[in-house]
């Protein structure tokens, strides 16, 4: 995929400004996932999402869940569930 992005850094003021995220490795999107959920803006989760997808950015969620404050990963958790639950039904409806 080959994704990369410059930080903001009103959400990564602890990195270099010119710092680039490798939205393809791992450790680098777990991070840029956790800064968004745990300290952005609805307009910064949108972009994240744009600039991930759904599916990367559960995957993501699942690896870092433990890791990040209880109220914001019981959202989440509710969320990514809804979100699955009409995903599902819409399919099971279009079969």
């Amino acid at each position: 995929m080959g994704r990369k992005i410059k930080v903001n850094t009103r959400l990564f003021w602890y990195l270099k400004p010119d710092t680039v995220i490798d939205l393809d490795n791992p450790t680098m999107l777990d991070m840029y996932v956790k800064q968004i959920i745990t300290h952005g803006r609805a307009e910064d989760i949108k972009e994240m999402l744009d600039n991930i997808g759904y599916k990367r950015f559960i995957d993501s969620f699942e690896r870092i869940k433990h890791f990040i404050p209880k109220n914001i990963k019981d959202f989440w958790e509710e969320t990514i569930n809804g979100y699955l639950n009409k995903f599902t039904e819409k399919n099971i409806e279009n079969t």
